[in-house]
């Protein structure tokens, strides 16, 4: 008797050059953490009565559609890639290592992803007409590998394939948490107790019904950026950030009570490098930080994580999010 080896898993993606032509060839293979993207189909039915006890049904097939996440290691590949199908522009310089600067389009690009669970009982599938419906970048000082998530919405989902792509593994080593060391900086103001962050993209898409069981089109809802940001506890620079938002100074003098008037937007941006062949550079030229809570007392005492919550906000001509990759990829073209 065989199982399947869910220890043996892999994903692939690639753009489309348009909605309605699948890909055929994978610009990249991630590494899988967890996750997966499987088909969905759904079945309805209605009651009916012809004189008998027990009621009976008609069924039948509701719809077929796809969807699901992948947490993949933050190769510096797979990081611009996938900021480039999901924000929708790049603009590109250099000539090996390249610049990748991905910022927001009119919309986001259609792709195509291949999975693969089990080797003896491979479940190999192709799923076409994909949107990236959020995409979520991540590191912290628990977890140092940076991590790129993508939930993904599908029109064409669950073809069985023969074979895997074979695009192999860019064989680069993610970017580590620590390699931005000293240069996260909220509010113009570098944090050496940073221990986390985490940047949520998302469109919000929602499925488009026609004849058929299969989806026509996506819907964009209210696209989005926000962002979660973890001090490790509450020093001097966290406790001034928590006053300037409550009473609009890091230092409120005596008798300042919380201001009522919504203060100036923020800023957050940090810079990991490595040598000067890989980099990722997350920059928000405008963020709306939402009021920290205050530390809390505690018989046990040690120290009390601040969250720091914010959303993207425009400023001037300014991107709401500017995502930075240096790698050894040319530009894009799908």
């Amino acid at each position: 008797m065989a199982v399947v080896e869910r220890n043996t898993a892999a994903i692939w993606v690639s753009g489309q050059t348009a909605k309605g032509t699948a890909a055929t060839t994978a610009v990249k293979k991630g590494r899988l953490v967890s996750g997966s993207l499987n088909p969905n189909i759904a079945y309805g039915s209605e009651d009916y009565t012809d004189g008998q006890r027990f009621s009976s049904a008609s069924d039948y097939v509701d719809t077929i559609s796809g969807e699901g996440s992948a947490v993949l290691q933050g190769q510096s590949g797979l990081l611009a890639y996938l900021s480039y199908l999901m924000l929708g522009s790049e603009v590109v310089t250099g000539a090996g290592p390249y610049e990748h600067v991905a910022t927001p389009a009119g919309s986001s690009k259609w792709v195509t992803v291949w999975s693969l669970v089990g080797a003896s009982l491979a479940q190999r599938k192709r799923h076409a007409d994909c949107r990236i419906t959020s995409l979520v970048i991540e590191g912290s000082t628990g977890a140092k590998v940076v991590h790129i998530n993508p939930t993904f919405r599908v029109l064409d989902a669950g073809e069985i394939v023969a074979t895997d792509p074979v695009k192999a593994d860019d064989g680069t080593e993610p970017i580590i948490y620590t390699e931005a060391q000293g240069t996260y900086t909220v509010d113009g103001v570098v944090m050496p107790i940073h221990a986390g962050f985490s940047v949520t993209m998302t469109d919000e898409l929602t499925e488009v019904q026609g004849d058929g069981v299969r989806a026509v089109e996506l819907a964009p809802g209210r696209g989005s950026v926000g962002l979660e940001v973890t001090l490790g506890a509450y020093n001097e620079q966290a406790i001034a950030q928590m006053n300037k938002i409550w009473y609009g100074s890091p230092t409120p003098a005596a008798g300042t009570k919380p201001q009522s008037v919504v203060p100036a937007l923020g800023t957050y941006e940090f810079n990991a490098t490595r040598g000067s062949t890989e980099q990722l550079k997350i920059k928000f030229y405008g963020v709306r930080w939402a009021p920290p809570a205050a530390p809390t007392g505690d018989p046990g005492g040690g120290a009390e994580a601040m969250t720091l919550s914010g959303g993207g906000r425009l400023v001037g001509s300014n991107p709401m999010i500017e995502i930075t990759v240096t790698n050894s990829d040319a530009a894009y073209t799908v």
